[in-house]
């Protein structure tokens, strides 16, 4: 098995993500939050969650110090883009942005696991058409125990996207 220093040195690596797309051209809200302590993103989506009036938000650990948080409520890409350029990780946004699709890891990459679910940030907010699909992905992947309800459409179909990447050295 290789050594660290040698992944770190730029690598590459295929992992799997998921996309953000679902039909009806919508989008549900998925944000990079690297470098915060689980206290912090807990905070922020919070704020977020009562700035933009969103319903629960599913925070997962990507690798120590680095979350995700999403929402499974449903979006205009542009709505997405302006919640997300005040929060989150700004080269991720910009990158993603170009191929108008935010992506998540969903699997291990180089020497960082496989993301986990962490918490569910509980929400007053239930208002959206939220993405079936992407529920299912949370409840099959991370165990969220996600109930469908009257808000949730019927779609089951989600895109999965294998990709290239590097180990970024810090």
């Amino acid at each position: 098995m290789k050594g660290e220093s040698q992944i770190l040195k730029g690598e590459e690596f295929f992992c799997s993500g998921v996309s953000s797309k679902t039909g009806e051209r919508k989008h549900v809200v998925f944000m990079d939050l690297d470098g915060k302590n689980l206290g912090e993103t807990i905070k922020l989506s919070a704020r977020i969650m009562h700035k933009y009036c969103l319903s629960e938000t599913y925070i997962i650990r990507s690798s120590f110090g680095n979350y995700h948080m999403i929402c499974l409520d449903k979006f205009s890409f542009d709505d997405v883009y302006n919640i997300l350029r005040k929060y989150a990780h700004g080269n991720w946004v910009k990158y993603r942005a170009k191929s108008k699709d935010f992506v998540l890891r969903l699997s291990v990459k180089g020497l960082k696991p496989e993301p986990q679910l962490v918490c569910k940030v509980e929400s007053p907010y239930n208002i959206r058409k939220k993405s079936n699909a992407h529920r299912i992905l949370l409840n099959k992947k991370y165990g969220a125990r996600i109930r469908k309800d009257k808000y949730f459409d019927n779609s089951s179909k989600i895109k999965i996207h294998f990709y290239r990447t590097r180990m970024v050295r810090k």
